[in-house]
């Protein structure tokens, strides 16, 4: 049953975000300092649309970053492709530039941080 694979994944998400709340680090935790990006393996569902399908995917970010994004909000990035957050990831850690590859370069997302 789907339920209950999105609820045990879910489930190790959320004891992961916890243990990493519980790791000190300067004057917050391991999480203050994390952005952790889960990706569906499958996309949303609407009410004329039950089969398995790879558009309309829900991304999540959790944690900030130290700062680099903001949280606490939904952002409908109109089907846009999850490697324009992984430049966003790259480029908050510190890594310059809009390369996933040699052959693969992509514009990060103007309203992600």
């Amino acid at each position: 049953d789907h339920s209950k694979i999105v609820t045990w994944y879910t489930t190790q998400i959320a004891y992961l975000v916890e243990r990493l709340k519980s790791m000190k680090e300067g004057n917050g935790s391991v999480f203050d300092n994390t952005v952790i990006l889960w990706i569906s393996e499958q996309g949303l569902r609407t009410p004329s649309k039950t089969e398995h399908n790879h558009t309309n995917l829900p991304y999540m970010l959790l944690g900030s970053g130290g700062g680099a994004f903001r949280t606490g909000r939904f952002l409908n990035l109109g089907g846009v492709d999850h490697a324009r957050i992984l430049i966003n990831i790259m480029n908050a850690m510190g890594v310059s530039g809009n390369r996933l590859s040699s052959k693969l370069t992509i514009d990060p997302l103007p309203n992600l941080s």
